[in-house]
């Protein structure tokens, strides 16, 4: 075997070491998803441009034709790995599954066998020579039919290769596409090589020669332009599946590349369609004006949200005149925002500013309310962004563009790209937003009136409003002192409660202002702890009042409790605490709220009313006594004597009788609340009270009455008691044996509504001193009444009629008016 050396070799040496280094970064960087097809590639530039310069350097013609079946497997290897890498590189890893690649290496296995096995078929070298060129011995084909179709296979995936990498170039930004044009580059130099090697233009391939470039541009690409570090990483995936639409133009507007989610703004109905046209033809979608008047928002669920104003059958935006947008200036330049308006027009209008701003980058200037055409027509190598609105599907949605310009290394713009964010969503938030505000603040402003008016209630109340809080109210703190204290033989107080210790010799977090009037102690010095509730309970009762208080708390019930209390001036009250505990949902104790109720005025009434009993009962015995002493007297007396003896006797019936009037007086202050008003038949209550007063004075007086069959008021069993005292007062100070009373009782209808009883008599009159006091209703030391049976009229009558007593020489009259009874009316 013998060798030559001739210039060809040098080509191919180059191109060697050249990608001998090249696999060695390649191999350091093979982490990248696209570093292992660049590195086949790589291999396979070795191993064609190796095996091809031994064919050179070789001079006998069966060693050639070994190394030139060699380059075949090489050849394969290199124009594979080239187009796994270009699928690669794009993002088209799609053609890599399954069949495609097995319709891949099938022709290329074959190819290799076929090369392999010439000799018996020679389908792909019909015949070979040797040819001196330059003196250097070369190896010359004749091509069989097979071998045509290998370099059409070769060719067709060398063009799918390069096609995907152009493809990219178009539609992605300047780094890609400088780092896509050297990739480029790299192949088409040995393709050129390899069409005048096969087509006869030269007797030597010079594809190897353009490998050596191709390892060159490699290199160059990867220290310049980061080619395995800045690979794109599914860019179809991302862009088509991102939820913005996305538009790339070129300088001159036109549309050379857009996802699906760009389509709704767009009047093209797939993105081919949308290629190639201009941007201004194909935008639907209406800007909004610097003021919003009416639009529709959605969800994309069908559900409206109106945004402002007055919708319209259109549904498109309505202005007018006095919808002038207010201009503003930032950063240099004038920008048209939303008017502000009224107050309350604002509080249910869209901020459009604040809304974009929410989405948009300080960098973009804020348009509102330009056209679409006088909005591209800005100058392109700013940034800026408009909201729009268009139907889709029916519903109105809300998009905000954002234009952003492309420029090249230099500085040039080359295209602008046009990102679409449907803001629909959130623009329906905003409206959530701002109802729940407006509803917010309604409900605040209801609550601080509520505040306000149990504020003014409960500084209005006769008493003190008080709450407890900052307790013990943790069961598991309230265990923990419940061990410390049982553990502690000097301590009295048990804790057997589930909600904690209570204890009233905190501070209380408010008192209301009655706390000064019924303690002589300001609400201010309970809340800042300077006194407590509990130090002005008088000391005899502080240890009930507590127990008390806590076996309420302990229960979950409300405590009631009378004590004394101490006031600043050292006077005592007896007062009414009542109150409960508030819990939590865990069940425990948060705070104590309680009212106290100056009830010394009650207590003094029970022990006046205890007074009257015992009066009344020693009263009526030693009366008793009187009387029967004095019947004893009178049987054995003198005529003389017997009749002072029977004045005494008509004294002492008299004062039995006042304290029949008391007891009567007594049960009327002692009801509570208004008496219970019912039916009754005025003619019947009247007849009885006449009947008895002459069952008592048989030979005192005369009665006349006057009174219908039946007639029905309203009242109760007392008014009986009103009659029979009308009619005793006039037989006590007139009647007599001699000269009995004449009394004439009337009952009569003075309306529908009203009935009369109407008590007459002959006697001397009523002093005016005492009708004045009747009249009047009150007595005073300068104007009082002698008798209490009067009284006893005046106060039951009062409770549901009207009593009037005239009286003169020649009488008294007495007038009861009470209400009467309609037809099928009911007891109330």
């Amino acid at each position: 075997m013998s060798w030559q050396l001739t210039s060809h070799l040098f080509p191919q040496i180059a191109a060697v070491l050249v990608s001998l280094v090249l696999a060695v970064v390649i191999w350091r960087a093979r982490t990248s998803r696209s570093s292992v097809a660049l590195g086949i590639t790589v291999i396979g530039i070795v191993g064609w441009s190796t095996v091809y310069a031994l064919q050179i350097a070789s001079t006998d013609l069966e060693t050639k034709l070994l190394w030139n079946d060699f380059r075949f497997l090489f050849v394969l290897v290199t124009v594979v790995g080239y187009v796994v890498f270009a699928a690669r590189y794009t993002s088209n890893d799609r053609w890599l599954r399954q069949p495609i690649p097995v319709a891949i290496v099938v022709p290329a296995a074959i190819t290799l066998a076929l090369v392999f096995t010439n000799d018996a078929h020679g389908l792909v070298r019909a015949g070979e020579r040797l040819e001196t060129v330059g003196g250097a011995e070369i190896l010359v084909f004749e091509y069989g039919r097979w071998f045509w179709a290998h370099v059409a296979y070769i060719y067709v995936l060398m063009a799918v290769a390069i096609g995907w990498i152009v493809r990219f170039a178009r539609r992605n930004w300047t780094i890609y596409r400088d780092q896509a044009a050297i990739i480029v580059l790299a192949a088409i130099v040995p393709w050129i090589g390899s069409v005048l090697y096969v087509f006869g233009v030269t007797t030597v391939e010079y594809t190897t020669f353009g490998l050596s470039i191709s390892t060159v541009a490699f290199a160059w690409a990867m220290y310049r332009y980061d080619l395995l570090d800045l690979v794109p990483i599914a860019r179809e995936r991302v862009v088509e599946e991102m939820r913005d639409g996305v538009i790339v133009l070129d300088i001159e507007d036109r549309i050379v590349d857009c996802n699906e989610a760009a389509l709704p703004i767009l009047t093209a109905d797939t993105q081919s369609d949308a290629l190639g046209s201009d941007v201004h033809t194909q935008l639907e979608a209406t800007p909004l004006p610097a003021r919003e008047e009416s639009c529709h928002v959605t969800d994309g669920c069908g559900v409206d949200e109106p945004v402002g104003g007055t919708d319209h059958p259109s549904g498109d935006v309505a202005t007018g005149p006095e919808r002038e947008p207010a201009h503003t200036t930032a950063a240099g330049t004038d920008r048209e925002r939303v008017a502000p308006g009224e107050i309350d027009e604002r509080d249910t209008m869209l901020d459009l500013e604040t809304g974009l701003e929410s989405v948009v980058d300080d960098e973009f200037e804020t348009v509102v309310g330009t056209p679409l055409d006088a909005l591209f027509a800005r100058d392109r190598r700013e940034s800026c962004a408009t909201e729009v609105t268009c139907p889709v599907d029916g519903e109105r949605r809300h998009y905000v563009l954002l234009l952003s310009p492309f420029h090249d290394d230099s500085g040039k713009l080359t295209g602008r790209l046009v990102v679409a964010e449907d803001v629909t969503a959130m623009r329906r938030r905003e409206r959530k937003l701002e109802h729940a505000r407006s509803v917010l603040e309604r409900r605040t402003r209801q609550l601080e009136m509520r505040n306000r008016e149990q504020a003014t209630l409960i500084e209005n109340l006769p008493g003190v409003v008080y709450r407890y809080s900052g307790l013990e109210s943790d069961r598991e703190r309230g265990r923990g002192s419940e061990r410390e204290d049982r553990s502690d033989p000097e301590s009295e107080v048990e804790h057997d409660s589930d909600h904690g210790d209570w204890r009233e010799t905190e501070s209380v977090t408010f008192v209301s202002s009655g706390a000064d009037e019924l303690t002589g102690y300001s609400a201010r010095e309970f809340e800042s702890g300077d006194v407590s509730l509990q130090s002005i309970v008088y000391p005899d009762d502080r240890e009930t009042t507590t127990q008390q208080k806590q076996l309420a708390i302990d229960e979950g019930t409300r405590f009631d409790v009378t004590y004394r209390v101490v006031t600043n001036d050292e006077t005592q009250r007896w007062v009414r605490d009542i109150g409960e505990g508030v819990y939590d949902e865990h069940g425990n104790l948060e705070f104590v709220e309680g009212f106290i109720l100056d009830v010394t005025g009650n207590k003094r009434r029970e022990q006046l009313q205890v007074l009257t009993r015992v009066l009344r009962h020693n009263i009526r015995n030693e009366m008793n006594v009187i009387s029967g002493r004095i019947d004893l007297a009178i049987q054995d007396a003198q005529p003389a004597v017997r009749e002072h003896l029977e004045v005494v006797e008509r004294v002492a019936h008299r004062v039995t009788r006042l304290g029949t009037k008391a007891r009567d007086i007594q049960q009327l202050l002692d009801s509570d609340g208004a008496p219970d008003i019912e039916r009754l038949d005025v003619t019947r209550t009247v007849e009885q009270a006449v009947a008895k007063l002459v069952d008592e004075h048989p030979d005192d007086v005369s009665v006349e009455t006057n009174v219908p069959s039946e007639l029905e008021i309203y009242g109760n069993e007392l008014l009986g008691t009103a009659v029979y005292e009308l009619l005793e007062n006039a037989v006590v100070h007139t009647g007599t044996a001699v000269y009995p009373t004449q009394i004439t009782v009337t009952i009569r209808s003075t309306t529908t509504e009203r009935a009369e009883i109407r008590i007459e008599d002959d006697g001397p009159g009523i002093p005016e001193s005492e009708l004045e006091a009747l009249n009047g209703r009150m007595e005073s030391p300068l104007v009082h009444g002698s008798g209490l049976g009067l009284w006893v009229v005046r106060w039951i009558v009062d409770a549901y009629g009207d009593l009037e007593i005239s009286s003169d020489e020649g009488g008294t009259t007495a007038s009861i008016r009470l209400r009467r009874v309609e037809d099928g009316a009911v007891t109330p």
